[in-house]
C-alpha cells in the first residue's frame, strides 16, 4: 500500500529515480542539497523521512547509499527496470535502470522484468529493428511463436530467437536470413517477450 508523502517528499523520491535512470547510482547528500537549494542537513531530514516510510534504504557511510525500496509501490504508473544492451545482456554484463509507463504496456507488479535494447538486426524478420527497446518478463514457461530468451544443453550462450512447438519437436526460429533455425527435443526458457517500445525519430 501507498505510503502518503508531502509535496517534499514527493520532489526529492521524483529526483532520486530520474538520478538512478540517468547514472545507475543514486545521487549524494550534497547533490540533492545542492538540487533543492536546502542544507545537507535539510537534505538528510528528508531521506531519513523517505526511510522510515520503507520508500528508500540508506547504507550509512557511502557517499551513494541510497537506494529505492519498491519503485512501482510508490509511482502508479511507472516503473524502473533494468535494462540491458543486447550485446551486454548476452554477454552478461551490467545493466541500467530505464523508467518505463507501466499502465501502457501493462507490466504487472510481482512479476519480474528486464528491458534489452537492439543493438542488431538478428530479429528483423519479426519486425524488430535496431534501437527497438524489448520488455521480457522472467519465466521458464514459453508462449508458442513469441520471441523468447533461451538456451540449449550443453551450450554456454543464451539464443534470442522466436518459439515453435510441433509435434513434440522445439525450433528456435532465427529471425534473420544469416542465422540458421535450431531444432531440438528440449531447451530452458529464461524469459518471454512481454512487449516492445519503439521511440519514433530516434537518430
Amino acid at each position: 500500500m501507498a505510503k502518503k508523502l508531502t509535496e517534499r517528499q514527493s520532489e526529492i523520491l521524483d529526483y532520486i529515480t530520474s538520478y538512478i535512470s540517468r547514472n545507475n547510482t543514486s545521487p549524494t547528500i550534497s547533490e540533492l542539497a545542492r538540487a533543492f537549494d536546502i542544507s545537507e542537513p535539510g537534505a538528510w531530514y528528508h531521506i531519513k523521512a523517505l526511510e522510515k516510510k520503507d520508500i528508500v534504504r540508506v547504507r550509512t557511510n557511502v557517499s551513494r547509499g541510497i537506494s529505492l525500496v519498491s519503485w512501482d509501490e510508490y509511482k502508479p504508473g511507472t516503473v524502473l527496470i533494468r535494462q540491458y544492451s543486447e550485446t551486454d545482456f548476452l554477454q552478461g554484463r551490467k545493466s541500467r535502470y530505464t523508467t518505463f509507463n507501466a499502465s501502457a504496456l501493462s507490466i504487472q507488479k510481482g512479476r519480474d522484468y528486464f528491458c534489452i535494447k537492439m543493438e542488431s538486426s538478428n530479429l528483423i524478420n519479426a519486425g524488430i529493428h535496431k534501437g527497438d527497446e524489448l520488455i521480457f518478463e522472467k519465466t521458464s514457461v514459453p508462449v508458442n511463436h513469441s520471441i523468447v530468451i533461451a538456451s540449449i544443453e550443453g551450450a554456454d550462450h543464451l539464443e534470442l530467437r522466436t518459439y515453435n512447438e510441433q509435434g513434440g519437436k522445439i525450433i528456435l526460429q532465427a529471425e534473420c536470413d544469416s542465422i540458421g533455425n535450431i531444432s531440438c527435443q528440449s531447451c530452458t526458457i529464461h524469459a518471454v517477450l512481454h512487449a516492445l517500445v519503439r521511440i519514433y525519430g530516434r537518430n
